[in-house]
């Protein structure tokens, strides 16, 4: 059986709350769809004027950023997961658990190869999170560390990560909780 390439694309949030609340975000999608998502989200991004990480932009660009992302059905051609953490601060076997569940889940049990894309790793990371992926036998081509500058799908990584930080807000739009529904914890 041919294995499946999936590219997934993980950000974190929380790391300067110590622990408090910790956040966890991995978009996957098929590697065959990742250049052309990754246009879309770039069009959206232009659309929206959302141009940089969630907590510098506006209530109304994120609000128009996420109307967008339903409209043109983003996460459906893309599958996000997301986990959230209090009180931890074990931060690489956290992340490396949670992109691991995310890979098993989207997977369901079919062969795969992944490769694993997260937002500003440097060397030292790197290693210690291949040793936390392997303890959960994660299939992967290459594991790097690339910036939120270079690639939409680490930035809407980042702006679900956001956004579930956000989800309890008091006065949300309603396209915050419409996407919030589409993403899957684990």
């Amino acid at each position: 059986m041919q294995r499946a390439v999936i590219d997934s694309f993980t950000d974190e949030s929380g790391q300067d709350t110590q622990g408090k609340v910790f956040v966890v975000c991995t978009v996957i999608v098929p590697a065959s769809l990742t250049q052309e998502i990754s246009e879309k989200l770039l069009g959206i991004e232009e659309k929206s004027g959302k141009i940089k990480k969630w907590y510098q932009t506006g209530n109304k660009r994120r609000t128009s950023y996420l109307e967008l992302l339903l409209k043109e059905k983003i996460l459906t051609k893309a599958s996000a997961y997301y986990s959230k953490y209090q009180n931890k601060s074990d931060y690489i076997s956290l992340i490396g658990s949670h992109i691991a569940k995310s890979i098993l889940t989207y997977s369901q049990d079919q062969p795969y190869i992944a490769k694993v894309f997260m937002d500003k790793l440097d060397n030292k990371t790197i290693k210690n999170l291949k040793r936390e992926i392997k303890l959960f036998h994660i299939r992967y081509r290459k594991i790097r560390g690339i910036t939120d500058e270079s690639s939409s799908l680490i930035r809407l990584a980042d702006s679900l990560c956001g956004l579930i930080r956000d989800i309890n807000n008091k006065k949300i739009p309603e396209s915050y909780r419409a996407v919030f529904n589409k993403l899957k914890e684990v």
